[in-house]
This record gives C-alpha cells, sequence and structure tokens, in this order.
C-alpha cells in the first residue's frame, strides 16, 4: 500500500470523529448538540429530522464514525469523561440483532437504535419511493393502476 493509500486509511480510523468531537466541543455552550453515526450517507438521512426537533437557535453537528463498532468505541471513550450526556447521541442501525447476537448494540438514553434494518428503511415508504418516481423519474404521467403496479414491486 502506497503513502496516499495508507493517509485515506487513517481518515477512517475510530479516533478520528472522536478527535474531531474534542476539538469542536465547546462546554459552555448548550446551543450545540452532537451525535456520532456509523456512515459517510447518515448525517443527510438525521440532519434534517433532528433540526426539525430542536428549539429555534440550536443545532447539531453529526460525526460519520466508519461503522458501528466505532460508535460503540466513541460511546465507551465519552462516558468515561465528564462531558453532559443530554448534548450527545450516538446514531446506530439495528442491522439483524432481532435475530443475531450483536455485540456492538448499545443502549442507553442517548443511544438512538433504529426501528427497522438501517434508517433508510425507516424514512423511505411506498409514498416516498411512488412521490419520487413521479417528481424525479418522469413517471408523473402514469395512470392510477400502474402507479399501484410499481408500488407493488417496491
Amino acid at each position: 500500500m502506497g503513502t496516499v493509500d495508507n493517509l485515506r486509511q487513517e481518515r477512517k480510523g475510530r479516533t478520528i470523529p472522536l478527535a474531531r468531537f474534542y476539538a469542536d466541543f465547546k462546554i459552555g455552550s448548550t446551543n450545540t448538540c452532537y451525535g456520532f453515526v456509523e456512515g459517510d450517507d447518515d448525517p443527510s438521512y438525521y440532519r434534517t429530522i433532528i433540526n426539525n426537533k430542536l428549539p429555534k437557535g440550536c443545532s447539531i453537528i453529526l460525526y460519520p464514525s466508519n461503522g458501528k463498532e466505532n460508535v460503540k468505541y466513541i460511546f465507551e471513550e465519552i462516558s468515561k469523561r465528564d462531558y453532559p450526556a443530554n448534548r450527545i447521541t450516538y446514531f446506530i442501525d439495528r442491522d439483524l440483532s432481532l435475530i443475531i447476537e450483536d455485540p456492538n448494540l448499545i443502549s442507553g438514553t442517548q443511544v438512538y437504535v433504529t426501528d427497522n434494518y438501517s434508517i433508510e428503511n425507516d424514512i423511505l415508504s411506498e409514498d416516498t419511493f411512488i412521490n419520487v418516481a413521479q417528481d424525479l423519474l418522469g413517471f408523473s404521467t402514469l395512470p392510477l393502476n400502474e402507479l399501484e403496479r410499481l408500488k407493488k414491486y417496491y
């Protein structure tokens, strides 16, 4: 592996999001919350939902952590220190933990575990699928019975 590949791999280390959090955390500010998510795409799913529930003037910083194992590691490391738990949340996917024991599944008042396999399953529904098909994919002129047929494939 070359130098560039080594540097890319280092960016995915489990301490990187933790170090960013330590650098970003503002002790006196109560308007900023922090969250750790599994993947690089997760902030786009969570941010809008979270910001809609936060009081005006508050915001959240989300740190992709490159997997559930790393979110668990970060959870354990921050739990050892004196950080206000009510400002830090951990978001993890349930995955197959209902049928297979998952050693990386964490629980606590500040941990959100998706109801379904992953957050994408919680957000994407038949209605969302049809709306995207009509609005973005050019299926807006399909008759209702064809849209119902599309739903069955979903």
